[in-house]
């Protein structure tokens, strides 16, 4: 493997670091969590006929969700990188 793959996977190794300490702030997942709560409980509190007020709740409960896959997204790849260095690390090849 190459020196600019290996630095492209220690830099997604470097990211995924960064993206656990984000992950594991009791501060930020506890806003994510109140944050979705109050748009769950605003949703449901709203009238049925408020199709819009519905929406955009809705797509505000989506975007709490969508930054925490794309967090573990980052996790995900960044394990797969530290596997990846490892086998580079012991000699072992992948095709």
């Amino acid at each position: 493997m190459t020196s600019d793959a290996e630095f492209q996977l220690r830099r997604i190794v470097d990211q995924a670091e960064r993206a656990r300490l984000i992950v594991d702030d009791p501060l930020l997942t506890g806003a994510f969590d109140a944050l979705e709560l109050r748009f769950l409980r605003d949703w449901r509190d709203t009238h049925p006929t408020d199709t819009a007020g519905r929406e955009a709740l809705w797509f505000r409960i989506q975007a709490v969700r969508d930054v925490r896959a794309v967090l573990r997204t980052v996790l995900d790849d960044g394990d797969m990188a530290k596997a990846e260095l490892a086998e580079i690390s012991a000699g072992i090849t992948t095709p």
